[in-house]
């Protein structure tokens, strides 16, 4: 499971419903500073979802 961290910017409700509409089931949580999904497979360009999505400001991987 490849998670990772979405930090939103300053619509954080617009943005966390723009990432559940986006990802469907990958969504997992949101607070009004960040977003979380986990996805089966790693984020190949990571560059071209934040494109996509207008509300996030960055993408960041979360390691174990």
């Amino acid at each position: 499971m490849h998670r990772y961290v979405f930090i939103l910017g300053r619509k954080w409700r617009l943005a966390a419903a723009e990432i559940k509409a986006v990802f469907g089931d990958a969504f997992v949580s949101a607070s009004d500073e960040f977003a979380i999904c986990e996805f089966d497979e790693r984020l190949k360009d990571p560059r071209i979802v934040l494109d996509k999505l207008g509300g996030t400001i960055k993408i960041c991987e979360i390691i174990d």
